[in-house]
């Protein structure tokens, strides 16, 4: 006997024939096939585009993990940017994006409109600003080891960077602090530093302007 294939399969075509296939729909099947028709509802979604796409979305997002439908959102408008800034040297309009992703304008517009309140994207900004301590860390490392490039990025990483052409530096050991054209390095943001690492800091700043 011929074994009947996810798209073959009566069950799963009853189904799809659903204005709105709702998870008591799949209570019928067992949990082999619930995974064969899950993937069936993928594959038949990649294969759809525009306003097709959302209302197949519209149709399944009961029975599907809403998150992997962000991601797949995702990833297609960030490759469909990063390709169209690489031939054309600017940003794209959401036709173009629609073009290149086969997401509809409305899909586009909604993806990026709430990008900043995506969880997905909190979870990701958490993580760089856990390690951003770190990274200035190593930075400060490299700066009172005599690196110059390495104490003016970690200078304008402390927001102490001035653009003023010229720079009146004053040095208070008594109250630890350093003073840049008017802007202070404060003992708050010195008192983790040794003795001997702010002498040496000081130093640098001294080199770096003579």
């Amino acid at each position: 006997m011929k074994k009947k294939t996810p798209r073959t399969n009566p069950q799963f075509r009853s189904l799809l024939m659903l204005e709105k296939i709702e998870p008591a729909d799949l209570q019928t099947l067992s949990p082999e096939q619930q995974v064969l028709f899950r993937k069936l509802l993928s594959e038949k979604l990649a294969a759809t585009a525009d306003e097709e796409r959302d209302a197949f979305i519209e149709k399944i997002i009961a029975v599907i993990e809403p998150d992997k439908i962000w991601y797949n959102n995702h990833e297609r408008i960030t490759k469909a940017i990063q390709d169209y800034i690489r031939l054309y040297s600017a940003m794209p309009g959401k036709v173009a994006l629609a073009r290149a992703t086969g997401l509809s304008r409305q899909t586009i517009h909604k993806h990026l409109r709430n990008l900043g309140a995506a969880p997905e994207v909190t979870h990701y900004t958490n993580m760089f600003d856990l390690m951003t301590p770190h990274v200035v860390t190593k930075v400060l490392e490299k700066a009172l080891g005599g690196d110059m490039a390495a104490a003016k990025l970690y200078l304008k990483a402390a927001g102490r960077e001035t653009r003023n052409t010229t720079t009146d530096v004053v040095i208070n050991h008594q109250n630890n602090y350093i003073q840049i054209n008017g802007t202070v390095l404060s003992q708050q943001a010195l008192q983790q530093l040794k003795p001997e690492l702010l002498q040496k800091l000081e130093e640098i700043i001294k080199k770096g302007l003579s």
